[in-house]
């Protein structure tokens, strides 16, 4: 049986009492007169389906009453609709009440009402905490020239900074083996 429905109970005593499984009964049971309307009207076979009336839903097992619906900020009870006490709220019509958001450090934004939960302040979790951002460096090769002199003269200048090893860079290549000189270095 679904939600919302009612099979009312005389109906459900009939079926369980009958000889054949399909035997025939007089309709037995109406929707009861007041907050129900039919959803299924009463037959040979079945006896009627009932809901509430517009305004109304269902509560109990099997739609068994029918309670006011209740707006945004109130819930239903057994006698109708109370606004949702503090520290409570609901969102929706026909809802329950469910309790407001507990904000770490009480931080609210906005306080809570009946029909709204409340806004917590969204703070940092370590206010000290720094990002830091890796960057790419990108190094261009240029040369520059300086007003008054060619490139050749900056050449110059630039390499008359180094410092030059005349028997290694400019000499003239001598076999150790052969050179005297060589030898009475490395014999001392």
């Amino acid at each position: 049986m679904a939600p919302g429905r009612a099979l009312l109970p005389a109906a459900l005593l009939a079926l369980a009492l009958s000889p054949g499984p399909a035997a025939a009964l007089p309709c037995i049971a109406d929707c009861p007169a007041g907050l129900f309307q039919y959803l299924k009207a009463c037959s040979s076979t079945r006896d009627a389906e009932c809901t509430c009336r517009k305004g109304y839903r269902c509560g109990g097992d099997g739609c068994s009453y029918c309670t006011r619906s209740c707006g945004v900020g109130q819930e239903s009870t057994r006698n109708g609709c109370q606004t949702c006490r503090y520290g409570t709220f609901n969102d929706q019509p026909n809802g329950s009440c469910k309790n407001w958001t507990m904000c770490s450090g009480n931080q609210v934004l906005e306080p809570g009402t009946p029909a709204k939960d409340v806004v917590c302040k969204h703070t940092s979790v370590n206010s000290s905490l720094v990002t830091t951002l890796p960057t790419t460096s990108l190094e261009i090769p240029f040369s520059t020239t300086v007003p008054g002199h060619t490139l050749e003269q900056s050449v110059q200048e630039d390499d008359a900074c180094s410092c030059h090893f005349p028997e290694e860079e400019q000499g003239e290549y001598q076999d150790p083996g052969k050179s005297t000189e060589s030898r009475d270095l490395l014999a001392n």
